[in-house]
């Protein structure tokens, strides 16, 4: 949405999936570091 000053704003809903997906991913990436390779895959990133 642009207001009448010419910014750009994110609508509410929008930015909020967006934040949804990136931290689920996130939150996917570590589980997934986690089940494969155990507490010692923090060595080796």
């Amino acid at each position: 949405m642009h207001s009448p000053a010419g910014t750009t704003t994110v609508e509410p809903s929008g930015a909020r999936l967006l934040m949804m997906r990136i931290v689920g991913a996130v939150i996917a990436i570590i589980a997934l570091l986690m089940a494969f390779g155990g507490p010692m895959v923090f060595f080796y990133i």
